[in-house]
């Protein structure tokens, strides 16, 4: 059983980061479900196999709301069509809502003009709305209630760098990804409101992993006593979220352990935690000399024993570095390494023996 106790609902930013089936998409579902009943939750995914429960609309309950905003569309499937239609459902919503200013800022803040468009969009489903590109404004709005509200939603959001027009679909996957968040963060914001966030990750470059909080904790700030929830496996976001002042957890077969910033390290994640060497990993050398570190305290004072004990804990070590993924060059560098304090293990053994 997961303890949800060890976050309260009253931390602004909670991140967790752990490796596949640690249960961090499930706790997020749970949590969700559970938080609804009090207080408006916003889901947010970014792949087809969440574990959040799906819906078109949003659900009310006696005292709050649930409103899935993940990529699937179509309950158990993601439609393209659909997701560069919603771009634009979205930001019609923002500017209902008279927040055209935090979206435009956003879109500045990544290299995009402070404009957003409108474009016909081919579908399954012959559409009697056929339409030229045009600027998507509180005008557009009021006088093209039809084709905003058709079933067949024959749009698609257009964006624009120096003047030039994109259409959503044309662009790479992760500003499509950038961008559908602001939208989904903003169009969905209110006091009170729970956010939680899966894998936001996915098809980031690690330039923008790095960028992920400082960029929208501000967006998830927008309304008075938000809060918010990010599962990631992205080593990369936990650093900069740690940074920010924000909390962060490991999950571990179901079980939350906090993070302390001081003793956070990117590679001691990807070795402990996704069992992963990267290449030239310092962190490799420091769990290396911990073992030789020990190894000098037990032989000096662990008696007849000790040498047994030593070459355990050695094993041990070796052990768990030949279950990791690595890179044939990684491999190599990292067998080359445990050979040396291998040999640097046995010479402190047999000093030990000598000075007996």
């Amino acid at each position: 059983m997961i303890n949800f106790k060890k976050i309260s609902d009253l931390d602004k930013f909670n991140y967790i980061i752990g490796d596949n089936g640690s249960g961090k998409s499930l706790f997020l579902a749970n949590k969700a479900t559970e938080l609804s009943l009090c207080r408006p939750v916003i889901v947010i995914s970014f792949g087809t196999f969440d574990k959040f429960t799906y819906g078109s609309r949003p659900k009310m309950t006696a005292n709050g709301s649930y409103t899935y905003q993940g990529n699937r569309t179509v309950g158990n499937g993601i439609h393209n069509g659909t997701m560069s239609a919603n771009v634009v459902i979205l930001y019609t919503k923002i500017i209902n809502k008279k927040r055209l200013k935090n979206i435009n800022d956003f879109l500045e803040s990544i290299g995009f003009d402070k404009r957003v468009g409108i474009s016909y969009r081919e579908t399954k489903s012959k559409s009697q709305y056929r339409f030229d590109m045009v600027d998507l404004n509180a005008s557009y709005i009021k006088n093209n209630h039809e084709i905003l509200s058709a079933k067949e939603k024959p749009f698609e959001g257009v964006f624009y760098k120096k003047g030039q027009h994109f259409l959503f679909s044309s662009l790479s996957s992760g500003e499509q990804l950038i961008i559908s968040t602001a939208l989904k963060i903003i169009a969905n914001s209110q006091d009170d409101a729970c956010f939680f966030i899966d894998e936001p990750e996915i098809s980031l470059h690690v330039e923008w992993q790095v960028k992920w909080p400082e960029k929208f904790q501000s967006l998830l700030s927008i309304d008075s006593n938000t809060t918010a929830y990010i599962a990631t496996h992205s080593p990369v976001i936990i650093s900069s979220a740690l940074k920010s002042g924000a909390n962060c957890f490991y999950m571990k077969e179901g079980d939350l352990i906090k993070i302390d910033e001081n003793d956070f390290n990117v590679e001691g994640i990807i070795f402990n935690e996704f069992n992963t060497i990267t290449p030239d990993n310092k962190y490799l050398y420091t769990e290396l000399a911990d073992v030789i570190s020990s190894a000098v305290e037990k032989l000096s004072t662990g008696g007849a024993s000790a040498p047994e004990e030593v070459r355990k804990d050695f094993e041990k070590l070796k052990e768990k570095i030949s279950n990791t993924s690595k890179t044939m060059a990684s491999a190599d560098a990292a067998s080359k390494t445990i050979k040396d304090f291998e040999l640097a293990i046995e010479d402190l053994i047999r000093l030990s023996e000598d000075l007996i």
